[in-house]
């Protein structure tokens, strides 16, 4: 994925890049013509791009932390502090939003980046933001995969697969996946550090000048196919044969189901569609597939920017998609904001949600997150 510190100008430079671009001095091939964007062309100016970046990033990204801090960490809280045994979804959802936590606390540092223009963490706070950032952002990908897969099982399958459901299975399922986004994330755990150029102190991935081009193109690649493509298509599959194993029933539940399985993959394909379609024009355009102009690259910069963080936010929508549409949940989350305070007991009593069973009235299960694996 790109990083906010890859945002600021049309080429991100190694330190032996920029050297070679600060004294390039053939004028025989210099040209004004603004369309060209070349090492012997005058370097185009990104002022705009600079304002911007550290007006929205700092401001965007704390609002980004904020949201995913406190909904993530009220979901752990929930699920750990009244849950009695755990279930699939439950581990599940526990694992998203450790992801998702962990990759929001690193917002900050990159604000702070943004709006000073230095970077001011040292060398292995460089690395350790990268890796906490690239690992996170991997796993919350795979983990909602995991989650699809999960409530495929329980619907489409649930006689015949109940026993790959056991926490012991999840547990192994989750592992792989922290294992897996580690993986991915070597290369940006190897290439980031922290470099010195001119009056700047910056954090950035630095590939070797021999193979800067094709390392960018190959983690685009990853990128695009690994956390957009696959994971659309295998949500998509899951999803749709849940529907149809569902269309046979008339209850309310059913519905509901339906409704929270369009929401997931419609919020997943807003959030993070603009970004993909962003990040491969620009990489159309480093390629110099696609010419463009000083202006259009500045506007691409921007673009990315934005685009990367309405990225950011699926991280805040997750807790409200996965659990806070269980009744049970919202109940137990009332019942944690009465314990600290928050709310008195006649709003608990009057905002807690029953319904009747036999004659006699209990905390609703159909919508809670166990019975539709949310």
């Amino acid at each position: 994925m790109e990083y906010p510190s890859e945002t600021f100008t049309f080429e991100v430079f190694s330190g032996e890049e920029f050297e070679n671009f600060q004294n390039y001095t053939d004028y025989d091939n210099y040209t004004d013509d603004p369309t060209n964007f070349k090492c012997c062309t005058q370097p185009c100016e990104t002022a705009r791009s600079e304002v911007f970046n550290r007006i929205f990033i700092p401001v965007a990204f704390l609002l980004v932390f904020v949201l995913g801090f406190l909904g993530n960490i009220l979901v752990i809280i929930v699920l750990t502090r009244y849950r009695i045994s755990m279930v699939s979804s439950d581990i599940y959802m526990i694992h998203l939003a450790l992801a998702d936590l962990l990759f929001v606390l690193t917002l900050p540092f990159w604000a702070s980046y943004n709006k000073s223009s230095q970077w001011c963490f040292g060398n292995s706070g460089c690395k350790l933001i990268y890796s906490l950032m690239s690992i996170n952002f991997y796993s919350s990908i795979f983990l909602l995969c995991s989650i699809s897969l999960d409530r495929y099982l329980a619907i489409v399958h649930a006689i015949k697969l109940h026993s790959c459901r056991k926490t012991s299975i999840i547990q192994i399922i989750c592992a792989t996946v922290w294992m897996l986004s580690l993986l991915l994330s070597l290369p940006d755990i190897i290439y980031s550090q922290m470099l010195k150029l001119e009056n700047r102190t910056v954090c950035e991935l630095a590939y070797s000048h021999k193979n800067a081009e094709e390392m960018r193109l190959t983690s685009r690649v990853l990128h695009h196919t690994l956390a957009f493509i696959i994971p659309l298509l295998f949500m998509f599959f899951c999803y749709s044969n849940i529907i149809l194993s569902l269309r046979s029933s008339r209850s309310f539940t059913k519905h509901k189901v339906i409704k929270v399985i369009m929401a997931v993959v419609i919020v997943f394909f807003i959030c993070w569609l603009p970004y993909n379609v962003t990040i491969f024009v620009d990489t159309l355009v480093r390629f110099d597939i696609i010419t463009t102009t000083c202006e259009m690259n500045e506007n691409l910069n921007q673009a990315i920017v934005v685009t990367q963080t309405l990225g950011f936010l699926h991280c805040c929508l997750n807790p409200f998609l996965y659990v806070f549409i269980g009744v049970k949940f919202r109940n137990n989350s009332l019942k944690l904001f009465r314990e600290i305070g928050c709310i008195s007991d006649k709003f608990l009593q009057d905002h807690t949600k029953f319904r009747q069973v036999s004659g006699r009235s209990v905390v609703s299960e159909t919508d809670s997150t166990a019975s539709v694996s949310l």
